[in-house]
């Protein structure tokens, strides 16, 4: 699922770059134009289990200790 949701968020920035350049539209607007959408997408799509379950363990930042298991 990850994967393929990955996928599709490169293909919305891929189009985004696409329509930008046909526009001619300047560096920033393309990358305004691709935020966007891509906000859009995450927002449609909501957050993964694995990301809700980092959220309640109240993981933040690189500082954070996660558990090992061997």
């Amino acid at each position: 699922f990850q994967l393929d949701t990955l996928k599709m968020a490169d293909r919305i920035v891929s189009k985004a770059l696409k329509d930008g350049m046909e526009k001619k539209m300047i560096y920033k607007d393309i990358y305004i134009l691709a935020r966007d959408r891509i906000h859009s997408f995450a927002t449609v799509l909501g957050k993964s289990p694995i990301q809700i379950a980092m959220n309640s363990q109240k993981i933040i930042g690189t500082d954070a200790k996660l558990p090992i298991s061997g």
